[in-house]
């Protein structure tokens, strides 16, 4: 398992954009020539630990100073880099590949929890214990995803359905196909007019925050997903 913090080339010294590379969190090397570092969080919770990390390094004189920046998401935080308002964040690997296309981001540092070499994490699917759906009967079920086009909550299982031959896809168009093999869903993020209604059927956020990619909705990420 691993995560991934992206930092964006900054304006340093005479106003060339160098590439600073990020020593493992606690120790936040100087070397980068930053007077702080601006660190964009994606939700409340995450805002909250920001600032409770940034009370403990100053206590203990680490540099370069941390501020917090209010993102509230992962795109917003990713446009916030690319536009020099803010400097690092953390990603999933799903993302850090949509922001790798769209905005030239690059991952400079990752967590690694074994032994094991190279990067890499599983995608599990998980069903109530008395209910009797199995990987061959999903079609027609209900399905709770972490958010569009995140690795494991969406490329991988519908990635995985689609290579078995159990989904079929017309005209490259997923989303369709996705609404088509499940009854309904809630696919955080897949509120734009483009995406079909049902995706985001069984969120729960009210109002404008209904299945919007942040956790404005209860239902996205991980700890969403479950719920």
């Amino acid at each position: 398992m691993f995560e991934v913090r992206l930092f964006y080339n900054r304006s340093v010294g005479s106003g060339t954009k160098e590439q600073c590379i990020l020593k493992p969190l606690l120790t936040f090397c100087t070397a980068c020539g930053l007077p702080h570092i601006r660190w964009c969080t994606v939700s409340v919770e995450e805002m909250a630990k920001c600032n409770d990390m940034n009370s403990a390094f100053a206590e203990v004189n680490i540099l370069p100073r941390l501020s917090c920046v209010r993102g509230g998401s992962a795109s917003n935080c990713t446009y916030l880099i690319k536009n020099n308002m803010a400097d690092a964040v953390t990603l999933d690997g799903g993302s850090i590949y949509q922001v790798g296309k769209e905005y030239h981001l690059k991952p400079v540092v990752g967590e690694v929890y074994d032994q094991e070499i190279g990067t890499s994490y599983y995608a599990v699917a998980v069903t109530r214990k008395d209910s009797f759906i199995t990987i061959n009967s999903l079609k027609g079920a209900r399905s709770c995803h972490t958010g569009i086009n995140r690795t494991v909550g969406w490329n991988v299982p519908v990635g995985y359905l689609v290579d078995s031959g159990r989904l079929a896809v017309m005209g490259c168009n997923v989303p369709m196909a996705v609404s088509e093999y499940f009854n309904a869903s809630c696919v955080p993020g897949a509120n734009a007019a483009n995406y079909p209604e049902s995706l985001c059927q069984l969120c729960r956020g009210v109002g404008q925050s209904k299945c919007e990619r942040n956790s404005d909705e209860p239902y996205y990420d991980y700890s969403g997903a479950f719920r």
